[in-house]
């Protein structure tokens, strides 16, 4: 959807997009990369079927700083929803929430589950058909901060799950996380929106 690369306190608010598994070829929904204190907040983000990319990727590589996302969902994610990575500090993710993870269908954890509109959850392979690529190179964890050698102050605040792809992959690496506020949630999504740029 969006990528800020090393940008000076962009900000994306109120927004939406939905990537159909059959259809989409996705890496980061929205990657922030190099950017000094970014905002990405109010925003609903549907579909990812990349073995590498997640829905909201914080970069802070090569001069940037900072960061905040702050009421976003994703819903049907495959390598995680929320990430800290790059050298990243000072990013705070608030109020964030992680639907339905994806994972191929011998070891996934939702396949089955119910989904919060009533919809069953399906494996990877059923939801991307043909885009179907590969495995995920994580844990299939939500929430991630990792692959930096000065990360600090990394925040998740009242961060959400409902249908972990994986039982317990909740988060990683927390050791690099300075508050972790991770639970269980069962409540809708956001609405959908347009969006608007700045």
């Amino acid at each position: 959807l969006v990528q800020f690369d090393k940008c000076k306190y962009p900000t994306l608010d109120t927004f939406s997009v939905i990537n159909p598994g059959r259809t989409s070829w996705t890496e980061d929904a929205i990657n922030s990369y190099g950017s000094i204190k970014p905002t990405i907040r109010n925003g609903y983000i549907e579909g990812l079927n990349s073995p590498k990319g997640v829905g909201v990727l914080i970069e802070n590589g090569e001069g940037g700083w900072g960061g905040l996302v702050e009421n976003v969902d994703v819903r049907y994610w495959v390598n995680g929803a929320f990430s800290a990575a790059t050298d990243s500090e000072g990013v705070t993710f608030k109020n964030v929430r992680a639907y339905d993870g994806l994972a191929i269908g011998i070891i996934s954890d939702s396949a089955g589950n119910v989904s919060f509109d009533g919809s069953t959850v399906p494996t990877l392979e059923q939801w991307a058909q043909d885009n179907f690529r590969g495995e995920p190179t994580s844990g299939q964890e939500a929430f991630h901060s990792f692959n930096s050698k000065k990360m600090s102050n990394i925040n998740f605040i009242n961060a959400g799950y409902f249908n972990l792809a994986r039982k317990g992959r909740v988060a990683w690496d927390i050791n690099k996380m300075s508050r972790q506020e991770f639970s269980a949630i069962n409540i809708p999504p956001r609405p959908r929106f347009s969006f608007k740029m700045k």
